[in-house]
């Protein structure tokens, strides 16, 4: 049995894969293509795989909620690893599949330590006889805008994009050279596909076709139900905005998730898609391309060797550097998004009386 793990990275479109492999499971299956469900969470994310590997000592906002104690957690990991590897067996003694598909950019994300990277090696090996590793690499300027974002709407309060020197960015997050080389270093003998997250670097312009056309060009995805179509960006007025709530509705309290977030953060989203946009200025630009400059031309001329350089370069600045502090917003802005929140309020208590009386 061959195994394709897609490992990420963050922020490179790998929900949108895990949605389109989900949604089209069974129709995959006929097609000899397995997604497992023993590691999987919803929706499509096998995050249970780095789990497998962690040391003992590796310790998370997903391991905190599902281990009560160390000997909970080993019962736990074991009894996960011998079904998954049931399940596996099962699929190929059945006739349905020579291919598994496993899907987790929290492989990339969580997994920094190389014996554990080389300790799930050692799981796959005794299950699979051929593995093929799928990476989306991205600019890490845009990497870092787009976490930038992410953040605050997580309920971050920083006010400036971080430097490249700042959350790991320099030591694994847009360093490519370095988290590639540590994979192919523990996976030794294993062919690493390495593709780029740019639209017109993509096929067909998306990362869902993109993934599929590399790894099954002769699939016929005709009757495969479309993937979802995200538009995960943020406004620049967005992000202020946002920012500004997070002061009053930050994202945890008392170590559990605020369940206002999703209450205040929808409407603002939908309410402030107004076409701004952040942008970094060129001390910004300079600064990541200097700090990631030999790591990309590595990366470029390993694996892209018929092109200039690895990532297109940053077209379009912002005259100075943003302070999300300094973004105005309009006093109407806030009446708007008042409305939209009702609206919302509104359409759920209709749905709730309409479930009562059926």
């Amino acid at each position: 049995m061959k195994l394709i793990l897609h490992i990420g990275t963050p922020k490179t479109g790998t929900t949108s894969i895990q949605h389109y492999l989900n949604k089209n499971r069974l129709k995959l299956t006929l097609n000899r293509i397995y997604v497992p469900l023993s590691v999987m969470t919803a929706p499509g994310n096998h995050r249970w795989i780095p789990v497998i590997a962690y040391n003992n000592d590796h310790v998370d906002g997903f391991t905190k909620k599902r281990f009560k104690n160390k000997k909970d957690r080993e019962e736990k990991i074991n009894d996960l690893k011998y079904r998954f590897a049931t399940e596996c067996k099962d699929a190929v003694s059945a006739g349905k599949c020579d291919t598994l598909i496993l899907t987790s950019e929290h492989c990339h994300a969580r997994l920094r330590e190389e014996e554990e990277i080389e300790r799930l090696y050692n799981f796959f090996k005794d299950i699979f006889d051929e593995i093929k590793i799928v990476i989306y690499i991205r600019d890490p300027l845009k990497m870092a805008v787009s976490r930038f974002s992410e953040g605050i709407k997580s309920g971050n309060l920083t006010r400036h994009l971080p430097a490249p020197t700042e959350r790991n960015f320099d030591k694994h997050l847009c360093n490519h050279a370095h988290y590639i080389d540590l994979w192919s270093r523990c996976f030794r003998g294993t062919e690493i596909l390495v593709r780029r997250f740019e639209r017109n670097l993509l096929v067909g312009g998306d990362v869902v076709t993109d993934f599929c056309s590399s790894l099954f060009p002769d699939l016929d995805r005709s009757d495969f139900e479309d993937q979802d179509k995200r538009n995960e960006s943020m406004s620049l007025t967005g992000m202020a905005l946002i920012r500004k709530m997070n002061f009053q509705f930050p994202y945890f309290i008392n170590n559990k998730v605020n369940p206002m977030r999703g209450q205040i953060v929808d409407p603002i989203l939908e309410s402030t898609n107004d076409g701004s946009k952040f942008l970094p200025c060129k001390e910004e630009f300079s600064a990541y391309n200097d700090a990631f400059a030999k790591s990309n031309e590595k990366v470029r001329a390993r694996y892209f060797p018929e092109d200039k350089s690895l990532f297109p370069p940053q077209q379009v600045f912002s005259e100075e550097k943003i302070d999300l502090e300094d973004v105005e917003i309009s006093p109407s802005l806030y009446e708007k998004v008042i409305a939209e929140l009702w609206k919302r309020n509104r359409q759920i208590e209709e749905r709730l009386e309409t479930m009562q009386q059926s």
